[in-house]
């Protein structure tokens, strides 16, 4: 089976250094896909899809600061889309990427959106993962509230229910998907209990925007690529009516609809994959 290589770059964020964790799949002559996880996954939740692509592309998947094995922020009020926007250019710059397509799932969406608008000549294609630019406040307060909370736990097992909980609306995951999930979203601490592996600082900016909604859609109207998306039928985050309006403004949208599927889709169902292939085969950028 093939595997990633596992490496670190180092990015100064406001003059203070910052290691940043990335995983590079596929051979560097192939056309490059990178990939941006949500507000608490890493970069570990692309491998099913990235297995499945890296024979004929370069998949990049990093951790965002405070995720996964990169580090964590002394200001938590850091943790912002703009920043990570900062952190993913410069990752570009570090490869010597040129041009690639783009991946997003939640958050990740969100900084593709930045991305596709200020560096157009970075981005062929940009392919959202169940994310809108604007961010419901019924679904804005949900995750704050489990942001909020950090639980410790004994062993692998619970911490794997937790997440079979919290991330149901995931989709209709093996025994073998959970179990990888389990495996790559925790840490032990210095007391060996088991965390979650991302700061809990994240919630900070979070916390303080929690009651306005986000508003991209300025940013939205000006993408000129071919935006592809990904939407879980049962969504909170990306709503029928906030889908309607981002079909109106981008004509050429083209997305697709996941059944028994919430926020967000996982990435991991041969359908999502298959997609996601159309998508990256798609020549052109009207």
């Amino acid at each position: 089976m093939n595997q990633p290589s596992s490496n670190f770059f180092r990015f100064r964020l406001k003059d203070k250094p910052c290691r940043i964790h990335y995983l590079d799949w596929g051979g560097p002559t192939l056309p490059v896909l990178f990939c941006a996880h949500g507000l608490t996954r890493n970069s570990r939740d692309f491998d099913f899809l990235a297995r499945k692509l890296s024979e004929n592309f370069r998949v990049i998947a990093l951790d965002y600061p405070g995720r996964g094995l990169s580090d964590w922020l002394d200001n938590k009020m850091d943790y912002t889309i703009p920043n990570y926007v900062e952190v993913s250019m410069a990752l570009f710059e570090e490869l010597k990427l040129g041009t690639a397509d783009w991946l997003g799932t939640s958050m990740g969406g969100l900084i593709g959106m930045l991305v596709a608008a200020l560096y157009p000549e970075r981005l062929r294609h940009l392919i959202i993962n169940d994310v809108g630019p604007e961010i419901p406040e019924t679904a804005a307060n949900r995750i704050n509230d489990y942001l909020s909370v950090t639980m410790a736990f004994d062993d692998l097992a619970d911490f794997e229910e937790h997440l079979r909980l919290i991330y149901a609306p995931f989709g209709e995951l093996s025994d073998r998907q959970w179990q990888h999930l389990a495996r790559y979203s925790h840490y032990r601490n210095q007391n060996g209990k088991i965390l979650a592996n991302y700061d809990p600082g994240i919630v900070v900016p979070f916390k303080h925007n929690a009651s306005e909604d986000a508003d991209l859609w300025e940013i939205w109207k000006k993408i000129g690529k071919r935006i592809f998306l990904l939407h879980g039928e049962n969504s909170d985050i990306l709503s029928p009516a906030i889908l309607e309006k981002m079909k109106q403004l981008q004509s050429g949208l083209v997305s697709k609809s996941f059944r028994n599927t919430g926020h967000a889709p996982a990435l991991m169902d041969e359908a999502q994959i298959e997609f996601i292939k159309y998508c990256l085969n798609t020549k052109g950028n009207d």
